[in-house]
């Protein structure tokens, strides 16, 4: 994600604070209440911090997301894990609700046209699941 309005010391291009956060919170707040609502969601943001929800492919999350319980602070503690990522050059991320155990995951994803290299991508990521945008469906990873 790069912001255009200020630069920092090191040179990269930045948003103002105050923009960054509420942005932050805004995406925290968004992957949150659509995964209670819907079961999940997935954002992307663009450059200019702007949300919107890929339609087609198949996501697949990085790995090593740690499930959540819904609280009064999980919007800080979501704010904190989204902007590791978005320093990280993440910018689209998944929330999901694990069918079988009711955990709660949010993390950066990829997503991928060819649902054969999305299931190996999970696979090799330890992934539980992928998710089929065009269809709305989840769908398990197979054990390698």
């Amino acid at each position: 994600m790069v912001y255009k309005d200020k630069q920092t010391a090191h040179g990269h291009n930045t948003h103002t604070m105050k923009n960054y956060k509420n942005t932050l919170q805004d995406l925290a707040t968004t992957l949150q209440t659509e995964a209670v609502a819907n079961g999940g969601a997935t954002i992307a943001l663009n450059e200019r911090g702007e949300m919107s929800t890929p339609s087609t492919g198949f996501c697949v999350g990085y790995g090593g997301a740690q499930p959540f319980t819904i609280c009064d602070t999980l919007t800080e503690t979501l704010c904190i894990v989204l902007g590791f990522e978005l320093q990280l050059g993440r910018t689209t991320f998944g929330s999901w609700i694990d069918t079988n155990t009711g955990a709660l995951y949010v993390e950066a994803v990829t997503i991928f046209e060819d649902r054969a290299a999305a299931i190996k991508a999970a696979q090799v990521r330890n992934e539980l699941a992928i998710y089929d945008l065009a269809t709305g469906t989840e769908i398990r990873t197979p054990k390698k």
